[in-house]
C-alpha cells in the first residue's frame, strides 16, 4: 500500500513521497522491535508523530510525582 501511493503522488509531489517512504520505514521498524519484545518502540513511534504530546506529558507528571517521597 505505501508503494503504491508512494508511486502515485511521486510525479505531483515528491515531498510528500519521501514523507510517506518514512512512515513506510517507521512502521516496519515498529513490527520488528515490537515483536523482538521492545515494547518502548511504540511511545517513541508517538513521540516521534506528537500523537498525543499532552497526554504523554500529563503521564509522565503524575509518574513522577508519585515517585517523590
Amino acid at each position: 500500500l505505501f508503494s503504491q501511493v508512494q508511486r502515485a503522488i511521486k510525479r505531483s509531489d515528491p515531498g510528500y513521497a519521501e514523507m510517506l517512504r518514512q512512515l513506510e520505514g517507521h512502521i516496519t521498524e515498529l513490527g520488528q522491535r515490537w515483536y523482538e519484545g521492545d515494547t518502548d518502540v511504540v511511545d517513541e513511534l508517538l513521540q516521534l508523530y506528537c500523537v498525543e504530546r499532552k497526554a504523554r506529558a500529563a503521564l509522565a507528571a503524575n509518574a513522577k510525582q508519585g515517585e517523590q517521597p
